[in-house]
């Protein structure tokens, strides 16, 4: 089981001390809210598995917050830490659905053991499996900056499973400046946003709502305004994805060039996460620094490199495999031209022009996963 990413939640005099347990447990702390109604909103956006709460003497307005959050926010598992042994104040929590009261003289290592325990227990009430198999294989298209060709990757990606015969689902999780509706000429279609708005989550619902391009690729665009991207949290995103991927063999998500809590929850409910870099400086920096993030969140595995642009520079793939201590998934030629040419046209350069050497990059690809099977 992966480690757990934890919310504290504590009334201002309380927070350093909640915030210092944290620390010394086996866990990822998230973030730190108060407990009050102008947090549940902030819980929202946040991307995590458990809210601790801390209270030395819990009151009604914190139950009442633990009573809003556990409705609200039913996938987040709640525990109590508090100093008071009354029976009234576990009987009023078990009625917000608390999962656990624990002293507040708690070792670290007795609160990683009951987040884990209590978590594992959670989700097995909500229906979630760990390490379950799924029949899709999700992956994250990620890149530190913009200008790598993130999305160059992700659409033509995409176009080459589905040109041989696979049935691949491609979503725009660039919430506020996705273009995956620009590189398919993708005119006018429904949203992420407008499925979220509606609020059914059935596969069946979600499916409507991908748009069918005569590539095979089905696609979910990006919102079409940058606001309407606040309305979409981590909840959302898991919600989508564990609806599509079961119904493809190929899920590819498109992500922002920012590790956010939506993208974290993206690369969560990923199997793997294409990492796009250049043989270049300061996206090879920028890639190593954020490398050491991914481990420290416990994904390392899940990455694959992906050299994107390669011989645009006098920096070989072998230094960037040194530089980057790791092997390299796919190497993509630079061919300014065609995936220019192919932005222009709106349509994938894998479709448009199946000979160019960048294509060929991607059939070698994609008939390599055959051989492998």
């Amino acid at each position: 089981m992966k480690r757990a990413r934890i919310i504290g939640a504590a009334a201002e005099k309380d927070s350093a001390r909640l915030e210092d347990l944290l620390r010394r447990c086996d866990i990822i702390t998230a973030g730190m809210v108060s407990t009050g109604d102008r947090s549940l909103k902030q819980l929202s956006k946040l991307y995590a598995d458990v809210v601790v709460v801390f209270s030395p003497a819990p009151e009604d307005t914190e139950f009442a917050f633990m009573n809003k959050l556990n409705l609200e926010h039913p996938r987040f598992c709640t525990i109590l830490i508090t100093d008071t042994s009354d029976t009234s104040v576990f009987t009023k929590a078990m009625r917000c659905s608390v999962a656990a009261v624990l002293s507040r003289d708690v070792s670290p290592e007795e609160l990683t053991q009951t987040i884990n325990a209590e978590l594992s227990r959670h989700r097995m009430r909500l229906g979630i499996k760990d390490n379950e198999a799924e029949s899709g294989n999700v992956i994250a298209v990620f890149s530190t900056k913009g200008g790598t060709g993130k999305t160059t990757v992700a659409v033509n990606l995409a176009a080459s499973l589905a040109k041989s015969g696979r049935r691949v689902a491609l979503i725009d999780l660039d919430l506020q400046f996705g273009d995956v509706g620009v590189f398919m000429n993708i005119s006018k279609s429904d949203t992420i946003s407008d499925l979220i708005e509606e609020g059914d989550f059935s596969p069946d619902a979600v499916t409507g709502y991908l748009y069918k391009h005569s590539c095979g690729v089905h696609a979910l665009c990006a919102p079409g305004s940058p606001e309407q991207a606040d309305l979409i949290t981590p909840e959302h995103i898991e919600a989508v994805i564990s609806s599509v991927k079961n119904g493809y063999e190929y899920v590819i998500l498109d992500l922002p060039p920012i590790l956010d809590d939506n993208s974290i929850a993206s690369i969560e409910q990923a199997d793997h996460i294409w990492f796009i870099t250049n043989p270049e400086i300061s996206t090879l920096k920028n890639t190593k620094v954020c490398m050491d993030i991914l481990r420290s969140l416990d994904l390392e595995d899940k990455i694959r490199i992906v050299l994107n642009k390669d011989g645009d520079a006098i920096i070989s793939k072998d230094k960037v495999k040194s530089v980057l201590l790791s092997e390299i998934e796919l190497s993509i030629p630079y061919d300014f031209k065609t995936a220019v040419t192919a932005v222009n046209r709106g349509k994938p350069f894998v479709i448009s022009d199946p000979h160019a050497k960048v294509s060929k990059a991607f059939e070698k690809y994609v008939k390599s996963l055959d051989e492998a099977k």
